[in-house]
């Protein structure tokens, strides 16, 4: 092949050119080359779009034409009267404008879809973020409550080595509760706080229970436990109910203004115990060694102490006080009632058949009814004027009654006695039942 002058010329000067030169002519090529490659391909993406737009465009524009001349047409043919009308033309015109509803339904159908889908992502991505915020502050509060009842666990129970003296002058170390009593009680009240808002509320209603707090064995002598720091009646720190005291030391422990309601004190050492409060049913107080005990109504609210279904079973309860206190069907199997109180307090189908009075029981000052008692526990109690002895319907057993009519007229007697004592109390102080009654109802000074 013939060359012309200009590609000898061209080839003669790239021959005079050093090697590093031309390598760096033939990348420029190379990356042209490419470069013309891309734009070439974009070039023919683009011409292909254009394409099957055109032809979208122009399909639509022909069949909306048709579709357009042919309502033309039979409109025309309705105009003229012609009879009968074209029905191929008609059949074509339905046929198009159902054709176009159902395109602009499916149109308007996949808009909604594509719009509906990150709406429905998000809302999944949303619950998720939710389930684990859930979770991580689950997490955390179960460590936050952890923690809390450690801290109260050890002001409660820790113990350090503290000097006495004992009884013989020397001086002695003993392991001695290292915080204060009232310390103590308010961290017990708090910890049983904390423990059942864990509590769903079939665990705290569910009877007979199905869950309690179990502090058996634990040392609490000595502790006000309760309102004793001033707490309201009904609040988390006044619900002692539904605990597992067994075999604990409660000796002179005070439950003031509490509900112990379904408590295990079984074993326990109790001596000296005091329990004011609103209720204490169904509460197991059996084998409890509680000489001195003291039982008393709702100092804030002046009700009974209730004790529905209480058991005092092999108790020792010598020298204890039943002050206001309303026990129904309670227990008091082989107790031992020696020297006990039972002051204005009522009793209704108690049984004490096998407990142990003692020499002589003053019964006068409380109400009994239906309550059971041998031939020889009923020679030695003293029942009040309004109830009497009947059969028990088996031998040697007897039935403690009420008269209702004695019981209101002595009732009566003895209110308008408390009344004439409150009274004379008042006036000695130099003011005015009249005066102190307005004062109540008023609430002013």
């Amino acid at each position: 092949m013939k060359r012309s002058r200009e590609e000898i010329e061209r080839r003669e000067a790239l021959a005079a050119k050093p090697l590093m030169e031309l390598t760096m002519l033939r990348d420029e090529l190379i990356r042209r080359r490419e470069l013309l490659g891309q734009e070439v391909g974009r070039g023919e993406l683009l011409a292909a779009l254009a394409r099957r737009r055109v032809l979208r465009m122009s399909g639509d524009a022909v069949l909306g034409a048709r579709l357009d001349r042919r309502i033309e047409r039979l409109f025309e043919a309705v105009r003229r009267g012609e009879q009968p009308w074209p029905m191929d033309e008609v059949v074509r015109v339905i046929d198009g404008l159902v054709g176009r509803l159902v395109s602009r339904r499916i149109l308007l159908s996949l808009v909604g879809l594509l719009t509906v889908i990150p709406a429905i992502g998000s809302l999944a991505l949303l619950a998720k973020q939710n389930a684990e915020m859930i979770e991580k502050n689950r997490v955390e509060e179960w460590a936050d409550f952890r923690e809390d009842r450690t801290n109260l666990t050890d002001v409660i129970f820790a113990r350090a080595p503290q000097v006495v003296v004992g009884e013989n002058g020397e001086s002695v170390v003993e392991d001695w509760p290292a915080f204060h009593p009232r310390l103590r009680g308010e961290a017990f009240g708090t910890l049983i706080a904390l423990e059942k808002q864990r509590w769903t509320p079939e665990e705290r209603e569910a009877v007979p229970p199905t869950r309690y707090l179990d502090f058996r064995g634990s040392d609490l002598g000595y502790l006000p436990l309760g309102a004793y720091l001033g707490v309201e009646t009904g609040t988390p720190k006044t619900d002692f109910s539904r605990l597992w005291l067994k075999d604990c030391d409660l000796r002179h422990t005070q439950f003031t203004t509490t509900r112990l309601d379904y408590t295990v004190f079984r074993g326990a050492n109790a001596e000296g115990i005091l329990i004011q409060g609103p209720s204490m049913d169904h509460v197991d107080f059996r084998e409890v060694e509680a000489p001195g005990a003291q039982f008393h109504h709702n100092g804030k609210t002046g009700d009974f102490l209730s004790m529905v279904e209480t058991k005092f079973d092999r108790s020792r309860l010598r020298g204890a006080v039943f002050n206001l206190v309303y026990a129904e069907r309670a227990s008091f199997e082989e107790t031992d009632l020696s020297g006990v109180v039972f002051q204005e307090s009522n009793f209704l189908d108690c049984d004490f058949t096998t407990a142990s009075l003692g020499e002589e029981a003053d019964w006068s000052q409380s109400a009994f009814h239906r309550c059971l008692v041998t031939e020889e526990q009923a020679e030695v109690i003293r029942l009040p004027e309004f109830c009497f002895l009947e059969s028990g319907g088996e031998p040697n057993i007897r039935r403690i009654m009420t008269d209702p009519e004695k019981y209101e007229a002595w009732f009566a007697s003895y209110r308008a006695e408390l009344e004439a004592r409150s009274r004379a109390e008042l006036e000695a102080l130099g003011l005015s039942p009249e005066g102190v009654a307005d004062q109540v109802e008023t609430g002013k000074p």
